[in-house]
């Protein structure tokens, strides 16, 4: 009884030490060896960028439209055609216009003196995007700015060069005493203020973007379509919010690429091979997220570490107990444990996130599931040598 209580005692422990294990070898994977050997490197951007919610916004179908919010594609058109269009989106009375397009100072025009006229008519719906610039905390001086017009910043959250997907984007960014929300907020103020006051309650710093879909999953216009329509249009845009920008499904100049980006809605999860949105239908999904209320909801960081150490705890104590009382049947019967944990993991967490919108982070508790019973091995080895220099007897150490 005793040498068996000792046994036991001894599993828990060691255990808990090859957890830690686990957790080392993986800070060093993402921390070194992805940086000094290539294989490496692409396998562990590959585990940093994908996530769970990619798989589920990919493989998401559109069976509704958010009739709430419509779509008009800008194009080609100059100052002058986007002032006109502006304005004749305006005469249908919508709830809020939202023009997400930048105005260069270096490339100014005739065309800017029509826009400020148009602008200033339109005002009390009209929001335009600003580019905030972080490190100065100030919006980008490159651009415009029009007096008297409600401004939100068009900051997406990727990396320089948008690999990438957007799948998030800050709340607001505080200069001074004053704060810019995002468009897509200041949007939605105008539109509906209590959608605005519970997104602006939540204190999140970063918000999850929870897709609804691509530009299918809203009415849509090209500019022709709006200057060709008359009182016929009046019931697709009145009390609607109306976004006004670059639309991929529709004709764009390459010039216009730089508003496109990936998202998970792409169809490939992994190795992306196509920019799939324009800012202005993330925008889109933001705002129908505002709307509806349908914020997906983070895992804390400090339970889902508490969570996956704990699971991966166990699934060591099952390992190690296997690598003690045989080493023939050691990797079948792991490797099936680890099969049936990481798929039951992964149904559980998916569920969970597309029946309540909780997001729990399965990153680094899969890898550590991935790699847990090849670390067995390499605590073996370590507790073999643990055994020839200070005398420690492991549970792994067998007699003979």
């Amino acid at each position: 009884m005793a040498k068996n209580h000792g046994f036991r005692t001894k599993l828990w422990i060691e255990s808990f030490v090859a957890s830690w294990l686990v957790y080392f070898v993986i800070w060093l994977f993402f921390s070194i060896i992805s940086i000094s050997f290539e294989p490496f490197n692409f396998l562990a951007k590959t585990i940093e960028e994908t996530q769970l919610t990619d798989l589920y916004f990919s493989k998401l179908s559109n069976n509704e439209v958010d009739t709430g919010i419509v779509l008009v594609n800008v194009g080609s058109l100059d100052r002058q055609g986007i002032a006109l269009l502006v304005d004749k989106v305006g005469s249908f009375n919508p709830s809020a216009i939202a023009l997400d397009v930048f105005f260069s100072k270096e490339a100014d025009t005739a065309g800017t003196a029509l826009l400020s006229e148009v602008f200033r008519r339109h005002s009390e719906r009209l929001i335009l995007p600003v580019f905030f610039l972080e490190e100065e905390a100030q919006p980008d001086p490159a651009y415009i700015e029009f007096p008297d017009i409600t401004y939100g910043h068009a900051n997406l959250i990727t990396n320089k060069d948008r690999t990438l997907p957007v799948r998030a984007f800050h709340p607001y960014y505080s200069h001074g005493d004053e704060k810019t929300y995002a468009f897509s907020a200041e949007t939605v103020k105008k539109a509906s203020p209590e959608a605005f006051e519970k997104f602006a309650g939540r204190h999140e710093h970063n918000v999850m973007i929870n897709y609804i879909g691509g530009e299918d999953a809203f009415r849509s216009f090209s500019f022709e379509e709006v200057f060709a329509g008359g009182e016929e249009l009046v019931p697709s845009f009145r009390n609607k919010i109306v976004i006004i920008g670059f639309l991929r499904a529709q004709n764009c100049d390459l010039e216009d690429l730089n508003d496109l980006f990936f998202t998970p809605m792409n169809e490939h999860i992994a190795g992306r091979a196509h920019l799939d949105m324009s800012g202005a239908v993330i925008n889109a999904n933001i705002v129908s997220m505002m709307l509806s209320g349908r914020y997906i909801r983070q895992v804390p960081s400090w339970l889902t570490f508490a969570i996956s150490f704990i699971l991966l705890y166990l699934h060591m104590v099952l390992f190690l107990f296997f690598a003690s009382q045989t080493s023939v049947w050691y990797f079948p019967t792991s490797k099936f444990v680890q099969l049936v944990s990481i798929s039951g993991i992964l149904f559980l967490v998916f569920v969970l996130f597309k029946h309540s919108m909780i997001l729990f982070t399965t990153r680094f508790l899969l890898t550590g599931m991935f790699v847990s019973t090849e670390i067995v091995l390499i605590y073996e080895a370590a507790a073999a040598l643990a055994y020839k220099l200070i005398g420690y007897r492991s549970i792994l150490i067998h007699h003979h």
